[in-house]
C-alpha cells in the first residue's frame, strides 16, 4: 500500500527502471490496489484516461478541465502548484458515475514539452463511489 496521496511512487517506479512518467504511471495503475487513476490533459480537455482495476468512477475523455482542479491553473495561467490538493471527485469523475461525491487527491505536474498535464487522482478506499 501507498501511504502518501502523490506522484512520489510513479517518480520512484521512472527512476528506478529508467522509463517515462506515462509508462510508470500505467503501470501504477495497472498494479496497484489503490483507487487510483491517471489523467493526462491537453489544451483544457481530458485526453487520455487510465484507471486502476479497484477506481470505478467515469472520467469523460473530452471533458474541459474543471476550474477546481491543479490541472486548470495551469492551462489557465501556464503555472502549476504541484502539491497535492484535495477536490471533490466530481471536479473529474461524472457524476452519475458517483454514488456520491467523495473527496479525491489529486497530485499534478505539467509536461511543457507537450503541452499537457498529467494528473493522478486517488479515490480513499473507505469510501465509495458508485460500487
Amino acid at each position: 500500500r501507498v501511504a502518501l496521496k502523490s506522484l512520489d511512487p510513479v517518480r520512484a517506479i521512472a527512476s528506478a527502471f529508467q522509463t517515462s512518467m506515462y509508462a510508470s504511471a500505467r503501470r501504477f495503475v495497472e498494479l496497484t490496489p489503490e483507487r487510483c487513476a491517471v489523467v493526462i490533459t491537453e489544451q483544457g480537455r481530458v485526453r487520455w484516461v487510465q484507471k486502476s482495476p479497484s477506481f470505478s468512477a467515469w472520467i469523460p475523455e473530452g471533458r474541459a478541465v474543471n476550474p477546481a482542479s491543479a490541472a486548470f491553473d495551469y492551462f489557465d495561467s501556464g503555472k502549476l502548484d504541484e502539491s497535492p490538493r484535495v477536490i471533490p471527485a466530481s471536479t473529474w469523475c461524472a457524476h452519475e458515475s458517483l454514488g456520491t461525491d467523495p473527496p479525491v487527491y489529486e497530485h499534478a505536474t505539467a509536461i511543457p514539452e507537450t503541452g499537457t498535464v498529467f494528473s493522478l487522482l486517488w479515490m480513499p478506499a473507505d469510501l465509495d463511489a458508485g460500487t
